[in-house]
């Protein structure tokens, strides 16, 4: 009888044991996988905000079903068992000075066998009818504004490059990254990047001695071929004598909008008129304005000078040849207008400001090709987007580009040193030109901080 008593107990316990193991099992399993179902839900509560903040702009972000509660816009949107709200803060109406502050919480529903086990989570916080019962985790990221120029070259269809072709990166506002805001080789940055939106083989082809320090991407499909010593990566990686693309560094999710550029003014222009400055004469003379022109060619030594911050359209085609010259003055600036194809060649553009945001070349939507042939340094930007942009230079000496281009296509062969000032990235914002906003930090919410929602906030989710 005692005997049978002891048998029963140790295989009653031996039971208790098996089947609280299993249950523990099952619970860490089912947690895990709730954890897991959070992210994803997070995540489409921040891309919610993203593009919300992209298609509006700031400036009415109180709709699509956003709501304002006090300093913060959010939203609860479902997504399959679970839901999301996400809010957006430290916004602004003015682009170039808006960072803001995306918060997003995925509300997960617990199982009722979990639900019922005290202390089930740490993330289980449940006060008021939207949360109550669920595993809540959240993330907050910083972001800031994407204006026209985000990477070096950039190209709606496709890229070619030949030659010996260096394109890399410095910040001409950073003086960790330049010297007196000028590029600096033992300063430079694995910041050139390069992308295409095509989605074909050879999207962006690249063959001979090229080095692009920086990221590569492509369209969804496009892929991206190096051949001979070309490579893409850090700095570290090229120089270890790799070739082809670092690993880690390559995407092919590329798929961007290009806003169609016009011209800032229609009236109240000047028609360029020639003059002197310092002694030397000049086919047009610039100051501080806005300018018009039909068309501007320039050959044999005819020369052009801004000494202002001038806006110059031309509606047709923009030609230098021979040793003629567009110039900047220290100190001043100058946004191009073209409407036709153009080409420049002679002595091309030179910017004595030595920063590339004084010269910003603009294609219009007629503008269907830009050709760079002169061998001068050229310090500036390009944003044509429907130009095919072709540089040539057939010497042996490289030629300095300071800049950032967007366009069409690009065919960049022989001899460049491109070097990406990452200043321009603020490019357009000025003018309410965005591409979208960026995402600097991304930090996950400590469960203390998931459960504190602003005050605000939980009164108008308790109220819906």
């Amino acid at each position: 009888m005692l005997m049978s008593m002891v048998t029963t107990g140790l295989l009653g316990f031996t039971l208790f044991a098996y089947l609280h193991l299993v249950n523990t099992e099952h619970l860490a399993t089912a947690r895990s996988q709730l954890w897991n179902e959070a992210m994803p839900i997070v995540e489409a509560g921040i891309e919610d905000a993203l593009t919300h903040l992209k298609v509006h702009g700031l400036t009415n972000l109180a709709c699509d079903g956003w709501q304002q509660a006090g300093n913060l816009y959010y939203v609860r949107r479902p997504i399959g068992t679970g839901w999301y709200v996400v809010t957006i803060a430290n916004w602004t109406t003015s682009l170039t000075n808006c960072r803001p502050v995306i918060e997003s919480r995925a509300y997960v529903p617990i199982p009722w066998v979990a639900n019922s086990t005290p202390g089930w989570f740490v993330a289980q916080v449940g006060a008021s009818h939207f949360n109550r019962n669920c595993l809540v985790r959240g993330v907050r990221v910083t972001t800031r504004p994407q204006g026209l120029l985000t990477k070096a070259i950039v190209a709606a269809r496709g890229i070619t490059l030949n030659g010996q072709v260096q394109i890399d990166s410095f910040d001409s506002e950073d003086p960790t990254a330049s010297t007196d805001g000028r590029y600096d080789p033992a300063k430079a940055r694995a910041r050139g990047d390069v992308a295409t939106n095509a989605n074909l083989q050879d999207s962006l082809y690249s063959s001979g001695d090229v080095k692009i320090y920086g990221r590569v991407a492509t369209g969804p499909q496009g892929t991206a071929t190096f051949r001979g010593n070309s490579a893409a990566g850090s700095r570290d990686w090229i120089a270890a004598g790799n070739t082809g693309i670092q690993p880690g560094w390559y995407r092919n999710d590329m798929n961007v909008s290009f806003p169609e550029i016009s011209v800032p003014f229609t009236g109240g222009y000047f028609t360029p008129q020639p003059g002197s400055y310092l002694g030397t004469n000049y086919t047009y003379l610039l100051g501080s304005g806005d300018y018009y022109l039909p068309t501007l060619t320039l050959t044999g030594t005819e020369k052009v000078l801004v000494t202002g911050r001038a806006r110059l359209h031309v509606s047709g085609r923009l030609n230098l040849l021979g040793n003629a010259y567009l110039a900047i003055a220290p100190g001043a600036s100058l946004e191009l207008y073209v409407g036709q194809s153009s080409s420049i060649g002679g002595q091309g553009i030179i910017n004595h400001t030595g920063k590339a945001h004084n010269f910003i070349l603009y294609g219009l939507p007629t503008c269907m090709g830009i050709t760079v042939t002169s061998t001068s340094p050229l310090v500036g930007a390009v944003y044509a987007p429907r130009a095919a942009f072709t540089m040539r230079n057939h010497g042996s000496t490289p030629v300095e580009v300071i800049g950032a281009t967007v366009t069409a296509t690009v065919n960049l062969g022989t001899h460049y040193r491109f070097h990406y000032d990452e200043s321009l990235a603020s490019v357009g914002l000025d003018r309410g030109l965005l591409k979208g906003f960026a995402v600097t930090s991304w930090n996950e919410l400590a469960p203390e901080q998931v459960a504190a929602l602003p005050s605000d906030l939980a009164a108008a989710l308790v109220q819906n």
